[in-house]
Order: C-alpha cells, then sequence, then structure tokens
C-alpha cells in the first residue's frame, strides 16, 4: 500500500496450499500500481495460529511518459499576439528560451507578441514531467518610401496602378509575402523642368553697311518657362555670347 505497515485488509495477493502446506521461497509481480509513488510491502504468511507478516520494505514507481504538446500560430506580424495552447497535462509552467528560468505563464495557455522559443513543462496528477517547445517568428514589414520628381508633362504618374495628377504624398497598403500589411510612400514632386529658349537669327544683307546691319530673330520656344530677356550678340569671332557685345 502507499501508507506504512500495509496488511490483509489493504491490497495484497493470495495464494492457497494444498493439505501439504507450504514452506521456501516465493514471487509476484504487482500490477496495477501508479507511476512515481511510493508503495510499502511486507510478505505473509497464515496457518491455524494466525498470520504473521515479514519486516517492511518499500519501493517508488517511476513516471511514466507525459506527452505535453503545444498548439498555436507560430509567425506573427509584429503588433500582433498569438496564444499557445499546451495539452496532455494537469499543470503547467511557461518559460521564454532553453536557458531562462523566469516562469511568464502557469496555465494551459499563453499569449505570446514577441519572437523567440518558448518552453513549456507540464506535470500529470502523479506529478510526472513532460516538456514541449515551439518557436514563434515575428515579421516585421519593411515600409517603403520614395521620392518622385517628374515635370508637369510628365503628369498623371503611375504608381501601384494607381495615377496621379497632383504632388502630393501617397501611401499604398498592401500585403508582404509573411502576410503583413506593409505601407509603402510616395512622395510626389513637381519639378522645374525649363530648358533655355530656342531661337533663330537672320540676317538682312540689303540692310548691311559700313557701320551697321539690320538682323532678325525669332523665339521659337520658350523652353517651359517665360522669357525674361531677348537680344542679339555679335563680334568679330565665331560664337560670340553675352561676355561680348550684346543688345538687351
Amino acid at each position: 500500500g502507499t501508507t506504512s505497515g500495509p496488511n490483509l485488509t489493504g491490497a495484497h495477493t493470495t495464494n492457497t496450499v494444498g493439505a501439504g502446506g507450504f514452506t521456501g521461497g516465493f514471487s509476484e509481480t504487482l500490477t496495477g500500481l501508479l507511476p512515481n509513488t511510493t508503495y510499502y510491502v511486507r510478505s505473509y504468511a497464515t496457518n491455524s495460529a494466525g498470520t504473521s507478516y515479514g519486516f517492511e520494505t518499500w519501493f517508488t514507481t517511476p513516471c511514466w511518459t507525459v506527452n505535453v504538446s503545444i498548439a498555436g500560430e507560430t509567425d506573427i506580424c509584429a503588433g500582433e499576439t498569438t496564444t499557445l495552447t499546451a495539452s496532455g497535462a494537469s499543470s503547467y509552467t511557461w518559460r521564454k528560451g532553453t536557458s531562462s528560468s523566469n516562469v511568464i505563464g502557469t496555465d494551459a495557455t499563453l499569449a505570446v507578441s514577441a519572437g523567440g522559443t518558448y518552453i513549456v513543462t507540464g506535470h500529470d496528477t502523479y506529478l510526472c514531467p513532460g516538456t514541449a517547445t515551439k518557436t514563434v517568428t515575428v515579421h516585421v514589414p519593411q515600409h517603403g518610401s520614395e521620392t518622385v520628381s517628374v515635370c508637369a508633362d510628365g503628369l498623371p504618374y503611375t504608381w501601384h496602378g494607381t495615377d496621379y495628377s497632383e504632388a502630393g504624398t501617397y501611401t499604398y497598403a498592401h500585403a508582404d509575402a509573411n502576410g503583413c500589411q506593409q505601407v509603402d510612400t510616395l512622395h510626389l514632386v513637381l519639378a522645374s523642368c525649363a530648358v533655355a529658349p530656342t531661337v533663330t537669327v537672320s540676317v538682312d544683307e540689303e540692310g548691311v553697311s559700313a557701320t551697321s546691319a539690320t538682323v532678325s530673330g525669332t523665339v521659337t520656344s520658350d523652353g517651359g518657362a517665360p522669357v525674361t530677356g531677348y537680344g542679339f550678340c555679335w563680334g568679330t569671332t565665331r560664337g560670340p555670347n553675352l561676355t561680348g557685345a550684346h543688345t538687351t
């Protein structure tokens, strides 16, 4: 039995002996025992004068296997929480990390929002232990940001399938490869895309004298910005420019 001094009023085996009686050794296998339990044992023998018991001894049965398991989502996005649920035992102790001794939970369930390896140790009603581990990975979306400068004639600007006709800041939310929400940002800038004006020049041959000449010019393109000045440059070498003689 599980208390000292077992006797015939408790658990015992019975062997019937014939008329010739019995002396000698005997052994039996005790069955139906519980794990992790200390048992006290005495042998006994009975005759017409009564029952006597041998010296008491004891033994402790080993634990059996306790199959503890953990269920729950192990891949989550930053800011989310997953619930790990342990089963297979009667009581539980949670820790994070293989070298950690800090208990972070004692229920069958554990709410987790940080990545890492979580270990649960469970005990059944006989205090036999079992252990299970689960690694949780937290995926952090890589939010993108870009600045794009376009000329007015480059509008509308197409980004992620949408046309944008004005400068501004725009966002595009979508699921990344891990199923987490990623937000990309576009800073659309309307650039000054003006170039220098285009002009032509011609000389009126009849208007050329010894000391003067009549020339004509045309601004064929303002380059995308208002023309603020025009005139002619001249000189006695090729390529006259504003550093030499010119009209304003």
